[in-house]
């Protein structure tokens, strides 16, 4: 079954930055990428792997990042 991600900024993260991040920095450490998804949205480790390599669409809803997987 999937479902829809929306992960939000905080006063201290803008989260699309930071997803961009991960997806940009993947061919080089995919693990740092992975992990940093991981840990700073508490995503599951597949979902995390889709999306920091690319697998999955994402959409920029301000200062939101919406997927579903």
């Amino acid at each position: 079954m999937k479902r829809t991600y929306t992960l939000r900024s905080a006063d201290w993260i803008y989260t699309p930055g930071m997803v961009r991040l991960a997806v940009d920095q993947y061919t080089f450490n995919p693990q740092w990428s992975v992990k940093m998804l991981r840990d700073g949205f508490n995503l599951p480790p597949k979902v995390a792997k889709d999306l920091a390599s690319g697998a999955i669409t994402y959409t920029i809803e301000g200062e939101s990042v919406t997927f579903t997987a």
